[in-house]
């Protein structure tokens, strides 16, 4: 079977109405184009699932952004991988004054409207033949796939489940709110149900006792996202074998306090089967009912007795939520054919640099004592804003104690970069070098990622390298 010609990957996170609109416009697609086209599921990449990273490195993309915190965006950079559009709803919605209606479980029609706006310019998108001039499969995938002891996640004991086993859940208060992970997958059926089972019990069987974690707004740093999982004692409800909610609640660093399996619950039913209509079936709507069943008594349990689960500080794998600047991060613009695309390619970042002899991969600060260079980023070429948001970016993403080396041009950013990285707490510039040859504009700033501790870095406890 030879490779589908697009990739076509929504946002569809749970919580906002949007995220279903995409859901919906994706499957249109596909279901109108099925031989040019496939589906990717976002929580089965994250996991880690080697067909749906081989899709994403090898074929052509295009996004569909939801809301406006642009999680589709998110995820593909932190991939370093460029689609070639991405279509934003509420850009659709502003343009047609279409809104995507009021209920989550099932959208109305206008929200379907909506939907096949969308599945419209996508399709326009793809017979752009322009956008596939410059595509180049990736290289590799730069968020690397979670540790194979992410997968065995076990489920850690409820209260009911501890009684029985003899251990206690003395001293732990019964939380405020207990997290609701649904894998909340695309394509693969088991992901449709525990959408809707999450949905069901956010809006049905505990309000405002549970809150809806959306995995691509995790996966993007969206901070109220975060703190559900670090905060609150959550519920991976997972549809397949594949176990993503679990195996990304570990990945991220706070595993699940539960998990419930779908095909535990329903005997025979095959969460992993291919589902691509729109709408939920018969048999999925019932799966859901009864899959929220199960999950309700491992909530009811979690509310009123609490569980031996401790929060924790999540680890983002270097993604930094920046929903204003990620279009421009990335260099997509709006093509005025109802789709963006990626009209200007940047220097890529962490591109080993050729530097003038003088510069190695050693320098010393300004006030002469050494330091070893960790990281390179090259912003030759770019103009404002783009070298000091690709700086920011780069230098968030370091370890304490490790040096940024940037080069650029663009003589406005030589003033911008150091003025950005000022404003960022943890970050400090410790040199900047102009060239000394009659009318090279080129300048190195320096930037280090502060340790939080007196000594601003020490000299020999980083070896330069190029990522």
């Amino acid at each position: 079977m030879s490779a589908p010609q697009f990739v076509i990957a929504p946002c569809m996170g749970v919580g906002k109405i949007v995220a279903n609109v995409t859901r919906r416009a994706a499957y249109l697609v596909h279901e109108r184009n099925p031989r040019t086209t496939a589906l990717l599921s976002t929580p089965a990449l994250l996991a880690g699932d080697p067909e749906q990273r081989e899709l994403v490195q090898h074929n052509p993309v295009i996004l569909i952004d939801g809301c406006a915190d642009r999680c589709a965006s998110h995820i593909f950079h932190c991939l370093s991988v460029s689609p070639v559009a991405k279509v934003e709803v509420v850009q659709v919605m502003t343009e047609t004054r279409t809104g995507p209606g009021k209920t989550r479980q099932q959208l109305e029609g206008i929200g379907k409207r909506l939907a096949d706006i969308v599945a419209e310019r996508i399709e326009r998108a793809m017979r752009d033949e322009s956008l596939l001039e410059g595509f180049a499969p990736a290289a590799g995938l730069r968020l690397a796939a979670p540790k194979p002891e992410c997968a065995g996640c076990q489920r850690l004991p409820t209260p009911a489940l501890a009684a029985a086993s003899g251990t206690t859940t003395a001293g732990h208060a019964p939380p405020p709110y207990v997290t609701i992970f649904p894998c909340q997958g695309l394509r693969f059926t088991g992901g449709r149900v525990t959408q809707r089972c999450g949905y069901l019990l956010v809006e049905e069987r505990f309000p405002g006792r549970t809150l809806l974690l959306c995995l691509p707004a995790l996966a993007s740093a969206v901070q109220e996202d975060v703190d559900m999982l670090e905060q609150f004692p959550a519920v991976a409800i997972n549809g397949c074998r594949r176990r993503c909610a679990s195996v990304i609640a570990a990945h991220y660093g706070v595993p699940a306090a539960a998990s419930v399996e779908l095909e535990q619950v329903e005997k025979g039913f095959d969460g992993g089967a291919v589902s691509l209509q729109p709408d939920l079936t018969d048999a999925e709507t019932a799966a859901a009912l009864k899959l929220a069943d199960a999950v309700s008594v491992t909530v009811s349990e979690l509310l009123r007795a609490g569980a031996q689960w401790q929060g924790g500080k999540a680890d983002l794998h270097g993604a930094v939520h920046q929903p204003a600047e990620i279009n421009t991060l990335t260099g997509y613009n709006d093509t005025g054919k109802g789709f963006l695309a990626k009209t200007a390619q940047g220097a890529p970042a962490d591109r080993p640099l050729d530097r003038p002899p003088a510069f190695h991969a050693q320098q010393h600060d300004d006030h002469g004592r050494a330091f070893a260079i960790s990281r390179h980023l090259d912003v030759r070429g770019l103009t404002c804003p783009m070298p000091a948001l690709q700086t920011i970016e780069c230098a968030q993403a370091l370890s304490p104690g490790e040096v940024l080396e940037v080069v650029g041009d663009w003589p406005g950013s030589k003033l911008e970069v150091p003025y950005a990285v000022t404003g960022k707490p943890g970050l400090e510039v410790v040199r900047i070098i102009e060239s000394d040859t009659p009318g090279d504009q080129t300048w190195w700033i320096y930037v280090l990622k502060k340790t939080g501790d007196s000594a601003r870095f020490s000299p020999t406890a980083h070896g330069g390298h190029t990522a």
